[in-house]
């Protein structure tokens, strides 16, 4: 996929969940990333990665391709379709080319499929090149308000 950003438009709900890892704009160790509409089914977000991401010499290591593939899959639900109960079921991280610190990478996440109950997403990693880095696939399963009320209180 192979998509040019000819408009960005963030969304307005960033501020929902202040305390998210990747988004939250209030949590004081977090990556305070801005997602991003560039399509009805596709999100961005741009990051540099950091020195201090390193898993094996100047590569980035592999936990952060999740962490940045699982939020841009997340916010493709969250806000395309602006859905506040759901979780993540599965998803696979495929490594395609290595991802050096310091370096800018663009951060996908394409909504595929949605039956109504399960949405198929996925999730990209590219450079400035537009070069595929690391892809995820997913699922993502919609809950009953009431149900993903439960869970947060757990």
């Amino acid at each position: 996929m192979n998509l040019k950003i000819e408009e960005v438009v963030e969304f307005p709900i960033q501020t929902v969940v202040p305390q998210c890892f990747v988004c939250g704009q209030d949590n004081r160790m977090g990556l305070k990333l801005r997602f991003s509409r560039v399509s009805d089914t596709c999100v961005s977000t741009v990051c540099t990665i950091p020195d201090y991401w390193t898993g094996w010499g100047e590569m980035m290591h592999g936990g952060f391709h999740a962490i940045l593939l699982d939020e841009a899959m997340a916010w493709t639900i969250f806000g395309l379709l602006e859905e506040r109960n759901f979780v993540t079921t599965e998803y696979t991280v495929q490594f395609k080319k290595p991802v050096h610190v310091n370096r800018t990478v663009y951060v996908y996440g394409y909504i595929l499929e949605d039956d109504g109950k399960k949405i198929k997403v996925r999730g990209e990693i590219r450079d400035e090149n537009n070069n595929l880095l690391s892809e995820s696939m997913g699922t993502i399963l919609r809950l009953k308000p009431e149900f993903m009320e439960k869970i947060l209180k757990q």
